[in-house]
């Protein structure tokens, strides 16, 4: 079975998009919503090269069109491709912590806490989501 996870389903789990999303529970200023979508445009650009790797690695991670098993060398592609997308998944995912990181010094301190709730919970959608769609299901 091919990796199910797309682009989308990763920008869904950028923490900047998602504040910018909530500006109106978290209360936030013109300015502060001009800043974050500074912050949004700079991990974009940032995450631009991870997201070209993912398509290409998603397409090598398939399985061969031939029925039955796969062969030694198709298998060693699948397992690479897989690896490959583990470590982009990660590379993105990391860029979003520091953006979030970078986001929370934008906001005040009652904003933070909504923040940081909302952000955690997130996070923890996003670790099972991204387990699901690359194929590993729960440890």
């Amino acid at each position: 079975k091919g990796v199910k996870l797309s682009k989308g389903d990763l920008e869904n789990t950028s923490p900047v998009k998602l504040l910018l999303d909530k500006k109106k529970d978290l209360k936030l200023s013109d300015d502060q919503v001009n800043k974050l979508k500074e912050l949004e445009g700079k991990v974009k650009g940032a995450n631009e090269p991870s997201f070209k790797a993912l398509d290409s690695l998603k397409r090598l991670a398939q399985p061969p069109l031939h029925s039955g098993d796969p062969k030694d060398d198709e298998r060693d592609r699948m397992m690479n491709a897989r690896r490959g997308l583990t470590a982009v998944v990660g590379t993105i995912r990391g860029n979003y912590e520091s953006s979030a990181t970078d986001a929370m010094a934008i906001l005040d301190e009652t904003q933070r806490k909504t923040a940081t709730d909302l952000l955690t919970k997130q996070k923890e959608e996003a670790d099972d989501m991204v387990r699901e769609k690359l194929g590993g299901g729960r440890g």
